[in-house]
C-alpha cells in the first residue's frame, strides 16, 4: 500500500498558514508609527494594497520607502532582511485626500439572492450632505450618493418644488455644474454649498410637483 498523497489544496493552505510573518512598523508622515504583521515571503505590493485599500487612497499616490529608499514592491521583507520591527515610511502625494468611495472592506460571504445584493449594496453606498441655497435663503441639507450625478439631485429638487428642470441651474463655486459629474467628481466631503439659479420671473407650478413614489400596496 502507497502512503496518501496530500492534496496540493491542503499542502498548500498548510504551508500558507505556517509561513512565518513579521511585524512591520507602517508610519504616515509625522504619525506614530502602527504595527501590521506580514508574511516574510509576501511581496510589499501586497501590503501596499492592503493599506490602500483600508485608508481610501489609490495605489498610485502612494509610494513605500524604507531608510529612505523606495522600497520595490516585488521584494519581500526575507529580501530585505526585516527581522521584525523595521519602519517603512508612507509617502502619499501632496494634496491627495483619502477618499472614502476608494476603501474596500474586506470581502465578505456572497448574499444569496442577488435582488438583496443589489439593495444592500446601493444603501451602503457612501452619502455627502450638500446644503442647496436658493437665493437669499437659508442653505437646506440635502443628502444624496457620492457616487450619483448631479442630475438625480436636480430631478428630486425640481419635483419637490414644481419648478421644470429647463428654468432651473445648479452652480458651485460660482461655475454651472455639469450634470453628469458626482459629488465625487467635484470633491464634496459634505457641507459644501450649491447654489440654485432660477430663471428670472419664473414661479413654482403646484402641477409640477411630484410626490415621492409609494411602495405599491399589496392587493
Amino acid at each position: 500500500p502507497q502512503k496518501p498523497v496530500p492534496t496540493s489544496s491542503s499542502a498548500s493552505s498548510s504551508s500558507s498558514s505556517q509561513e512565518p510573518k513579521v511585524k512591520i512598523m507602517l508610519r504616515v508622515g509625522q504619525d506614530e508609527a502602527k504595527p501590521v504583521m506580514m508574511g516574510l515571503k509576501k511581496p510589499f505590493s501586497a501590503l501596499k494594497t492592503m493599506w490602500c485599500n483600508q485608508q481610501g487612497y489609490k495605489e498610485t499616490d502612494v509610494t513605500f520607502q524604507f531608510d529612505g529608499d523606495t522600497l520595490s514592491l516585488s521584494e519581500t521583507p526575507e529580501d530585505q532582511d526585516i527581522e521584525g520591527g523595521e519602519i517603512i515610511d508612507v509617502k502619499i502625494k501632496k494634496g491627495v485626500k483619502p477618499q472614502e468611495s476608494l476603501k474596500k472592506k474586506p470581502p465578505q460571504k456572497p448574499v444569496p439572492t442577488s435582488s438583496s445584493a443589489s439593495s444592500s449594496s446601493s444603501s451602503q453606498e457612501p452619502k455627502v450632505k450638500i446644503m442647496l441655497r436658493v437665493g437669499q435663503d437659508e442653505a437646506k441639507p440635502v443628502m444624496m450618493g457620492l457616487k450619483k450625478p448631479f442630475s438625480a439631485l436636480k430631478t428630486m429638487w425640481c419635483n419637490q418644488q414644481g419648478y421644470k428642470e429647463t428654468d432651473v441651474t445648479f452652480q458651485f463655486d460660482g461655475d454651472t455644474l455639469s450634470l453628469s459629474e458626482t459629488p465625487e467628481d467635484q470633491d464634496i466631503e459634505g457641507g459644501e454649498i450649491i447654489d440654485v439659479k432660477i430663471k428670472k420671473g419664473v414661479k413654482p407650478q403646484e402641477s409640477l410637483k411630484k410626490k415621492p413614489p409609494q411602495k405599491p400596496v399589496p392587493t
